[in-house]
C-alpha cells in the first residue's frame, strides 16, 4: 500500500485530502509543519505539503530535503492562485508536481497515480553551483585526460553524451559539467526517459494545456520550460520512444517547443546533456534510433570508465559515499579499516560506483563497516546464484530485524529507522522469512 504524508497547518485541509485518499487504498500520515514532517518522511512514498505554514513551510521542508540529499520521494505542492509562480519555483527545486486550491478530487487522484509511476526513478531538479563536491568521483589519475577535455567544453554551449557501464556516474559528470557551466545559476533538470510511460513522455518534456487530453485539469509547464536557461540531462536516452524523437530533436535544434494543445511555439534556451549505456550506433543501424537525432545530441562523446578501472582511486571513493550517507542519514561517519579495503579492492564491482555507494549505505544502516565478503562471492551456486547476492540479503534481514527489535515491532517506526516506506518494508518482510512477518504484521499501531 502506498503512503501518503499530507503536511498543512489546516487541520480540516489534510482530514479532506486523506480522506479522498484513503477511499481509493492510500495509507495516510500527516503534520502540520515541515518540522514535524522532517521526522517522519522516511515512512512515507509519496509527499503533499502546503507552502505557507507556521515554523517551516513547503520551500524551508524541500531546501532541507535537498540538504539531506533526498532526491527519491515524490512532492507535491499545494497552492493557492497567488502563489502560482511559488509553486514553479518549488518545481524547479525539485518538486514533482503541484495541485491549485481548490483542488478537483479527481486531479488530485490523477497526480497521485502519476507519482507512483515514478516512485522507483529519479525524476528531479537541482541547483549546482560547487563544483567541489563532485572531486573525488572525477578528479583522479585515470579521469584526469578526460577531464581536462570535460573542462574546456563544458564551458562552451554544446550537447554533450556521456555513455558508459551502469553505475558509472554519469549523472554526477553530467551536474558537474552543469556546475562549471555559464548556466550554472540556473535549474539542472534530469529526467529519466525509461520512467516514463510512452503516453506522458511528450507531456512530461513539452508540458500541456488545460483540457489537452484527460487528466489535464490545469496548464503545465514541460521539463523543456523549466530548464530554461539552465541544463537538460536526459538519462537512459537509448530508451527514448521512436515515435517522439523528431520533435525532440525539432527542440534542440530550432529551440522552440510547443505545448499539446497549443497551437503557438515559444522559443527555450536550453543546454541538452544526455546519458546512455547503450550502443546508440548499432541502434540507429537497427532502425531503432535516429541518426539525425544522433549526431545532434553527440557534438561530443565522453566514455566513463568502470569502477574495476579505478581500483587505486578507491579509498577516496569511499571517503566521499561515507560523508555523503553520513550527512543524508546524519549518521556519525566511521572510517574502514585497511583490511575491509583490501577485500573492497578485491571485489569486481559490476554495478561500479552506484553499487559501491548502495552496499556502504546499507552497512552504515546496520552500523557495521566491515566487510565480510571472500572469493566465493564472485562464484555462482549450482542454480546460478551469486554468493554475494545470498550474503546481502541476509545482511538486509539482519537490518530489517534490528529495526523490528529496536522500535518493539512497530512496522513505521521501523520504516523510519531503516529510511524506507512502509510498503517497501511490507514487500521485503514477505520475501523474507515467514516467521519474521507473521510476528510484525501484529504491530503496526
Amino acid at each position: 500500500m502506498t503512503t501518503v504524508l499530507i503536511i498543512d497547518d489546516e487541520v480540516n485541509l489534510r482530514k479532506v485530502i486523506g480522506g479522498i485518499l484513503q477511499k481509493n487504498g492510500y495509507e495516510i500520515l500527516e503534520a502540520s509543519n515541515g518540522i514535524e514532517a522532517l521526522k517522519i518522511f522516511r515512512a512515507t512514498d509519496i509527499i503533499i505539503t502546503d507552502l505557507k505554514m507556521p515554523k517551516m513551510g513547503g520551500i524551508e521542508f524541500m531546501e532541507e530535503l535537498k540538504n539531506r540529499d533526498i532526491e527519491d520521494i515524490p512532492v507535491i505542492i499545494l497552492t493557492a492562485y497567488s502563489t502560482i509562480e511559488t509553486a514553479i519555483k518549488a518545481i524547479k527545486l525539485g518538486a514533482f508536481d503541484y495541485i491549485r486550491k481548490p483542488f478537483d478530487k479527481n486531479e488530485l487522484i490523477s497526480i497521485i497515480k502519476k507519482a507512483e509511476s515514478f516512485l522507483s526513478h529519479e525524476q528531479y531538479t537541482i541547483h549546482i553551483n560547487k563544483p567541489a563536491m563532485f572531486t573525488p568521483i572525477i578528479n583522479s589519475k585515470s579521469m584526469k585526460p578526460m577531464m581536462e577535455k570535460i573542462d574546456r567544453i563544458a564551458k562552451l554551449d554544446v550537447n554533450i553524451l556521456l555513455t558508459g557501464e551502469t553505475g558509472t556516474g554519469k549523472t554526477i559528470m553530467a551536474q558537474y559539467i552543469h556546475s562549471i557551466s555559464k548556466r550554472k545559476n540556473k535549474p539542472f533538470i534530469k529526467v529519466n526517459c525509461s520512467a516514463i510511460p510512452e503516453n506522458l513522455i511528450e507531456s512530461e518534456l513539452f508540458g500541456h494545456k488545460k483540457g489537452a487530453f484527460t487528466g489535464a485539469f490545469e496548464t503545465k509547464p514541460g521539463k523543456f520550460q523549466l530548464s530554461d536557461g539552465g541544463t537538460l540531462f536526459l538519462d537512459e536516452i537509448g530508451e527514448f520512444p521512436l515515435n517522439i524523437q523528431a520533435k525532440l530533436l525539432h527542440a534542440i535544434q530550432e529551440k522552440d517547443i510547443q505545448m499539446i494543445g497549443c497551437t503557438e511555439t515559444q522559443k527555450v534556451d536550453t543546454r541538452i546533456i544526455t546519458a546512455t549505456n547503450r550502443d546508440l550506433l548499432t541502434m540507429v543501424r537497427e532502425g531503432r534510433f535516429r541518426e539525425d537525432l544522433f549526431y545532434r545530441l553527440n557534438n561530443f562523446e565522453f566514455v566513463l570508465p568502470p569502477l574495476k578501472d579505478r581500483i587505486n582511486e578507491i579509498e577516496e571513493i569511499i571517503l566521499f559515499f561515507t560523508n555523503k550517507i553520513a550527512l543524508k542519514y546524519n549518521l556519525p561517519h566511521t572510517n574502514l579499516d585497511s583490511k575491509s579495503i583490501k577485500k573492497i579492492k578485491a571485489y569486481k564491482w559490476p554495478g561500479n560506483l552506484r553499487e559501491l555507494e548502495n552496499t556502504l549505505e546499507r552497512k552504515m544502516l546496520l552500523g557495521e563497516l566491515t566487510f565480510i565478503w571472500n572469493k566465493q562471492e564472485e562464484m555462482k551456486d549450482e542454480k546460478g546464484v551469486s554468493f554475494d547476492s545470498l550474503i546481502l540479503s541476509e545482511i538486509e534481514n539482519k537490518i530489517i530485524k534490528k529495526a523490528l527489535y529496536i522500535t518493539g515491532n512497530n512496522i513505521t517506526k521501523a520504516a523510519v529507522l531503516l529510511g524506507i516506506s512502509r510498503r517497501t518494508l511490507y514487500k521485503k518482510l514477505k520475501t523474507s522469512q515467514f516467521e519474521l512477518f507473521s510476528d510484525a504484521k501484529n504491530h503496526e499501531q
